[in-house]
């Protein structure tokens, strides 16, 4: 049963990228969810279908939001759809989408999360290295077949600034 083996995966199930998967697959403009409540039936105003992954539990929320006259139709809409996702092969065009979906989402936690450790690094290095300095800075790949990456630059106080590999061991 595809609802308690996927759908129940938690933080530590490998299942936890199906699950993040179904969700882009049902929610957005393009969703599943909302193409057939909103734009074939005009049930809802909007439908989402979002991840919750604990420890040890895990579930995906779906939410509609519909007048109550419609309330029931939009709900049995829902799990109508729902239960058509076991059969139902992702043709390209919503494979094409989930994956730009999930690249943009991978982008922007990247620079958000980057950004915040960049900052608090800042602070870290100036405590290590009272009157130094440090920042963190993305690298772009050197070659087509490299990675791009995170340079650590240190400034221990009275120094130039320098990649972290180029610092003695007592720095």
């Amino acid at each position: 049963d595809w609802s308690s083996d996927v759908c129940s995966s938690d933080l530590g199930s490998p299942d936890r990228y199906v699950v993040r998967v179904l969700c882009c697959l049902l929610s957005g403009l393009a969703g599943r969810l909302f193409d057939e409540l909103r734009e074939r039936r005009s049930l809802a105003y909007t439908v989402a279908a979002l991840p919750w992954l604990a420890h040890r539990a895990g579930a995906v929320f779906t939410y509609v939001a519909t007048s109550p006259d419609r309330e029931d139709e939009a709900r049995g809409a829902m799990l109508a759809e729902l239960g058509r996702v076991p059969e139902d092969s992702i043709d390209d065009e919503e494979l094409e989408r989930l994956r730009a979906e999930l690249s943009e989402t991978v982008e922007r936690r990247f620079a958000e999360t980057f950004e915040a450790v960049a900052r608090h690094f800042e602070e870290v290095a100036s405590t290590l290295f009272p009157g130094g300095e440090g920042r963190l800075r993305l690298v772009e790949p050197e070659s087509e077949d490299a990675e791009p990456g995170v340079e650590v630059e240190l400034r221990p106080a009275g120094k130039r600034i320098t990649r972290l590999s180029l610092l003695s061991g007592g720095e």
